[in-house]
Order: structure tokens, then sequence, then C-alpha cells
């Protein structure tokens, strides 16, 4: 092989082993530019989340006057009487899921005993619930993230409900997790 042959051979290795190394640098940095975009993205979509859900609570817990003053409604909770609480929340229900607002709503006694539920199997069953159990403790309205008793994660909003001081019961006003994210 002669002088010339040789430098063609060693300067199309070397173009080739720069193309090569080259290459490498690109895909790694294609990587982690990807990759910090990913994360951009997400912190984003978190900040954007948590927003949504802190406007969802702020407007669920605006609706306690609706509940709090009923007088036919707090009368239904402290007698027990299911059709009476029925007759004075479906319209209230029906209002506030048109307008988007709610997925449901329960109203439990004072002893957490469901009085209302869309799905009426659960009626008369306890409703388990450290959300609802602080808020009537403490007689505040309070909200959070729970499972509820058809087993879907939810904010609930939990309104206390009481007459001359005495706690009555509960109204906890559900918006169902897949329905904020859709």
């Amino acid at each position: 092989m002669n002088l010339k042959t040789k430098i063609v051979l060693g300067s199309i290795s070397s173009i080739l082993l720069t193309f090569v190394i080259l290459l490498g640098v690109f895909f790694i940095n294609k990587g982690l530019l990807q990759t910090a975009y990913d994360e951009s993205r997400q912190e984003g979509l978190n900040i954007a989340h948590l927003s949504f859900l802190s406007n969802t609570i702020s407007t669920l817990e605006n609706q306690q006057v609706s509940f709090t003053r009923n007088r036919k409604l707090k009368k239904g909770i402290k007698k027990g009487n299911v059709k009476l609480v029925k007759s004075e929340i479906e319209p209230l229900l029906n209002r506030l899921s048109a307008a988007h607002l709610l997925s449901d709503i329960y109203v439990v006694d004072k002893s957490s005993h469901i009085l209302y539920a869309s799905d009426k199997a659960l009626i008369g069953q306890a409703f388990k619930s450290d959300l609802l159990h602080t808020s009537v403790t403490e007689v505040k309205i309070k909200s959070g993230l729970e499972v509820n008793p058809n087993g879907l994660l939810a904010i609930n909003t939990v309104i206390p409900i009481n007459a001359r001081g005495k706690i009555l019961g509960g109204i906890i006003l559900v918006r169902h997790y897949s329905a904020i994210l859709d």
C-alpha cells in the first residue's frame, strides 16, 4: 500500500470516528434535553393541577350556605328522615351537578350513618372518614382527598350541620378525582 492510500484511509477513518463521536454526543444531549423537558412539563402540570384542586375546593366550600341555612334539611337530619333529606338535597345536587361542581353528595347523621347518597345501597351504612370526624369535632368546614364508600378517589368537602350549638350531622360534597382530570 502506498503512502497516498494510507493517508486517504487514515483521513476516512478519522472522519468516520469523528462522525460516530458526534453522533453519540448528539444522542446523549437529545436524551438529556428530553429528560429536562419532561421534568419541567410535569412540574408545570403539577402546579396547574394543584391550582385547579385549590379552586375546586374553594368552589365546594362556597356552597355551604345552600345547606347550612336549610331548616327542613336540618330537621330531616336531626330526625333521621331519609325522605325529607332526599327531597331537600336532590334539587341542590341537580343544580350543582348541572354546573359541573359536584359528582355526589352524602348526608350523614351525628353517628355518621348515611341518610342520603346517590347510590341507594349506601343509605344506612356508616361513612368512615377522618375528614368527617375532624370537621364535626371542630365544627369547621374541611376539605381533602379521600376514598369514598363507593371506592372512588374524590375531593371531599365536609360541612358540619348544627342547630343551636349541637351537631346534627354533616354533608359531604364530593367531586370525583376522575371528573377533575377530564
